[in-house]
C-alpha cells in the first residue's frame, strides 16, 4: 500500500514506474509521515502537513488489511480528502466491487454509493486507467481550490534529508509560497544555506521551482531535519544571526528542562534518604552507623557471579540511515517499546550517512560500560546526604568495578554500507554491524538480539516415577541411613538427575540421591517394573506410598515481549 499526498499532478509523470516505486518502509509507516512530518526537538513535537489530499491504493485481490484501515485514520487524522485508487484490477481474482463494499464499514463512502470519495479502478502494472486517476486529482483540487502566491518570500517543507557523497547536506523540500531559485538564502530550523543547485525528482537540474514543486535543495551548511519550515531571508548575514538565535533558544529550553529534571531527582533522593533515616533520628551515630552497615550487609556479603546476575539486561543500539525519514521512521518503531522490564533498549544515537569509525567507537564505550557507570552514580547520590555510608560503598564500587558486565552495543544501518575498514574495526572491537535494506528484516533481527540478551526459562520434566514399597534402615559405619525400597510405575529414574518425594499433593523433599542400587548393584538408572533401593543427601523420613518423581532441568530460550505491530 502507498500513500502519496500529490501537490501538483502537471508535474507528476504518468507512467508505471512512478506508481510501481519501490519502498521497504511499512506502508502506515510511510502515510503517517506524509500526512503529518513530526521531528522531535528538545522533548517537544514540531509538526506540519505536507499534503493536501490522499490516494489509497487498495489490492483488488486482498481489499481492505489492517494498514489500509490505519492510513484512512492516518487521512482523518491530518484532515485531507481521499481518492480510492483500487489497484491489480488486472489480475482474474480482482474483485473492485467488493473492496468498495468493504470501506463502507470504515465510512469512506464512494460516490455510486452516494458518497463523495472519488474510486478509480487502475493497475500499475499494465498503466491502466492511469490517466482517470490524475484527471480525478485534478478535479478534486479544483474543488477544494487548492492555490498558492508564486511570489514573495519562499516558504517551504522538508519532507527529506540526507547526505550525498558528492552533493552534502541535501534536501528534499515542497515549494508552499514563492519561487525557490539558485542563490536564495534559507534557513532551516538551525541550519541556514544558500542554494548552489536545484535537482527535479529526475536528478535533472532546474534554475527555480514554483509552489506545489518538489526539488531537492543542495548547499546546506548542515542537514536539517525532515518536518522543518525552510525560509527565505535576505542576507547570509540574516541567516547566521537567525540560526544563532534559535540555537540559543533551544540551549536555554534545554538548561531549564535538566534543570526541571535535576531538582526533581534531588527532591525524590531526599524524600527517600528521610524516610529511610526518621527510624533512627533517636539512635546514636555509632548505633546509626552499625543500622545501616546491617540494612546493607547483602550488597558487600553477595558474590561477584550474583552480582552479574544481577546486572540489568541491556541492548545500546546506534541507528543509521541512508535519509532522515528512514531514521526517523525506525525511531518511531522503537518509540513503541514496551519490554524495558525484560531488557532495557536504549539508543545512544542515531544520525544519516555511512557507518563511520566514530560510530563503531560509540558503540564499544557504550557497550563497555554496566556496573561500573550505576557504581559511580550509586556513590554521588549517597555521598551528597550520607559521607560515612559513601565512604563504605567505595569499597563496593572497587569490587563491583572488577566484576562490572559488558553489555554489548549494537550498530544497526538501514540502507547503507560501511567500507572494508569499518568492518574490520567493528570486527576487532567485537561491535556487531547489522545493515539491512528491508526494514521487517530489520526489527526481526533486533527482536532476535533482544531475546538472545534475555536470561533462558529453566522448566522441568518428569522422566519417570517411582513408588515407595517398604522402608527401613542400613548401618554406614556408625550412622544409619534411611533406605527406600521402590519400584518404578513408569518412565526411568537417573541418578544424574534431581530427584522429587511427594506425599500427597505435598513436595517434602527435592535434591539428589547418594545411592541407587538394584539388588547389591551400584547402577546409574532403572526402568519400569524394576524394584530397586536409594537413599538420598540429608535426613529424609521416607514413608510407604510416597512417589518419587526423577525430573531433568531444561533451558527454554525466552523470547522478547515487544510488539512492534507489523
Amino acid at each position: 500500500m502507498v500513500y502519496w499526498g500529490i501537490p501538483d499532478l502537471g508535474l507528476l509523470p504518468l507512467s508505471s514506474a512512478a506508481y510501481r516505486r519501490k519502498n521497504h518502509l511499512p506502508g502506515h509507516a510511510r502515510a503517517r509521515r506524509l500526512s503529518s512530518l513530526k521531528k522531535k526537538k528538545g522533548g517537544k513535537k514540531k509538526k506540519a502537513n505536507a499534503t493536501d489530499k490522499s490516494i489509497l491504493v487498495v489490492a483488488a485481490d486482498d481489499g481492505v488489511m489492517n494498514q489500509t484501515i490505519e492510513s484512512i485514520q492516518h487521512a482523518r487524522k491530518a484532515k485531507v480528502p481521499i481518492i480510492v485508487a483500487v489497484n491489480k484490477c488486472d489480475k482474474p481474482q480482482a474483485d473492485p466491487q467488493r473492496v468498495k463494499q468493504e470501506l463502507l464499514a470504515h465510512d469512506v463512502v464512494c460516490e455510486e454509493f452516494g458518497g463523495d470519495v472519488q474510486a478509480i479502478h487502475i493497475s500499475a502494472l499494465k498503466d491502466d486507467n492511469l490517466l482517470a486517476l490524475a484527471e480525478a486529482t485534478v478535479a478534486l483540487a479544483e474543488v477544494l481550490e487548492l492555490k498558492a502566491d508564486p511570489n514573495g518570500p519562499v516558504v517551504a517543507l522538508i519532507i527529506e534529508s540526507r547526505t550525498d557523497k558528492g552533493k552534502g547536506p541535501v534536501t528534499t523540500a515542497i515549494v508552499q509560497r514563492g519561487t525557490l531559485k539558485r542563490g536564495c538564502i534559507l534557513v532551516a530550523g538551525r541550519c541556514w544555506a544558500k542554494v548552489r543547485f536545484l535537482f527535479d525528482e529526475n536528478e535533472r537540474a532546474v534554475t527555480e521551482a514554483g509552489p506545489s514543486v518538489a526539488v531537492q535543495v543542495v548547499g546546506w551548511k548542515e542537514l536539517p531535519s525532515a518536518g522543518e519550515t525552510i525560509l527565505e531571508v535576505e542576507s547570509e548575514q540574516r541567516a547566521r544571526e537567525v540560526v544563532e538565535w534559535r540555537s540559543h533558544e533551544e540551549e536555554q529550553q534545554k538548561l531549564l528542562e535538566d534543570q526541571s529534571a535535576i531538582e526533581l531527582k534531588q527532591k525524590l533522593h531526599l524524600e527517600e534518604y528521610r524516610r529511610e533515616r526518621e527510624g533512627l533520628s533517636h539512635l546514636s551515630w555509632r548505633q546509626r552507623k552499625a543500622a545501616l552497615y546491617r540494612a546493607n550487609k547483602t550488597r558487600f556479603s553477595m558474590r561477584p557471579s550474583e552480582r552479574m546476575e544481577n546486572e540489568e539486561l541491556g541492548l545500546p543500539l546506534i541507528i543509521k540511515g541512508d535519509v532522515d525519514g528512514s531514521v526517523e521512521t525506525l525511531l518511531n518503531i522503537l518509540d513503541g517499546y514496551d519490554s524495558q522490564e525484560q531488557c532495557h533498549l536504549e539508543v545512544v544515537h542515531f544520525g544519516i550517512g555511512e557507518i563511520s569509525e566514530n560510530d563503531v567507537n560509540m558503540a564499544e564505550m557504550f557497550g563497555g560500560r554496566s556496573s561500573r557507570w550505576r557504581s559511580l552514580r550509586v556513590l554521588m547520590e549517597v555521598d551528597v546526604f550520607e559521607p560515612e555510608l559513601g565512604s563504605m560503598l567505595r569499597t563496593l564500587c572497587a569490587v563491583l568495578d572488577c566484576s562490572a558486565k559488558r553489555l554489548e552495543g549494537s550498530i544497526y544501518g538501514f540502507n547503507v554500507t560501511a567500507s572494508r575498514s569499518i568492518q574490520q574495526l567493528a570486527a576487532k572491537k567485537g561491535v556487531p554491524l547489522r545493515l539491512h535494506s528491508i526494514i521487517y528484516k530489520l526489527i526481526d533481527q533486533l527482536k532476535d538480539e533482544l531475546s538472545s540478551k534475555l536470561p533462558p526459562h529453566v522448566s522441568q520434566n518428569t522422566v519417570g516415577e517411582a513408588t515407595v514399597l517398604a522402608t527401613f534402615d542400613i548401618s554406614v559405619g556408625k550412622k544409619k541411613v534411611p533406605v527406600a525400597g521402590c519400584r518404578v510405575q513408569k518412565g526411568h529414574l537417573d541418578r544424574r538427575l534431581k530427584f522429587r518425594l511427594i506425599r500427597g499433593q505435598d513436595t517434602v523433599w527435592e535434591g539428589s540421591v547418594s545411592a541407587l542400587k538394584h539388588h547389591k548393584d551400584e547402577v546409574q538408572t532403572v526402568k519400569t517394573g524394576m524394584e530397586f533401593g536409594l537413599s538420598m543427601n540429608g535426613d529424609i523420613d521416607f514413608r510407604a506410598g510416597d512417589v518419587i518423581a526423577c525430573f531433568e532441568e531444561l533451558e527454554v530460550p525466552q523470547v522478547t515481549s515487544w510488539d512492534p505491530g507489523f
